[in-house]
């Protein structure tokens, strides 16, 4: 055993590493992937009666997601965004010491929470008319 069977042992033992966290983080991007979904598709449902399926495709996700936060104009923002961070137009950009894309994500994920935010205010308000409806 020299030091070439040493090196290709620590190789072999870094490559499988690096799968089982790529394989943790695919994981957790579905898991959030479908979290943030529901929840949208919850909050369509309890503001407009019914469910919508923009909230399951990716570009339209964005769209919807402005458009509750905001207005139409932030929903096609937040998708033209997503493009020129997509196709590397921006993905260089540095802000503080982090890249365009990474904070675009951050500001996206921070409006996912805004939005839950709103929900929860929504069910509060449906809850306080529904219990008001009874004791008329």
């Amino acid at each position: 055993m020299g030091i070439w069977d040493f090196l290709l042992g620590l190789v072999k033992g870094l490559f499988i590493f690096a799968v089982i966290i790529l394989i943790i983080w695919i994981v957790i991007a579905i898991f959030l992937y479908i979290i943030t979904s529901a929840l949208m598709e919850k909050h369509s449902k309890l503001k407009y009666g019914k469910s919508s399926l923009l909230v399951w495709i990716p570009i339209a996700r964005l769209y919807y997601l402005g458009k509750e936060i905001h207005s139409e104009l932030l929903g096609y923002g937040l998708v033209i965004f997503d493009i020129l961070f997509k196709i590397d137009g921006f993905a260089g950009t540095k802000i503080l010491f982090f890249s365009g894309g990474t904070v675009f994500k951050l500001v996206v994920y921070a409006m996912f929470i805004h939005l839950y935010t709103k929900y929860k205010e929504l069910k509060l308000s449906t809850i306080k008319e529904a219990k008001i409806k009874e004791e008329k």
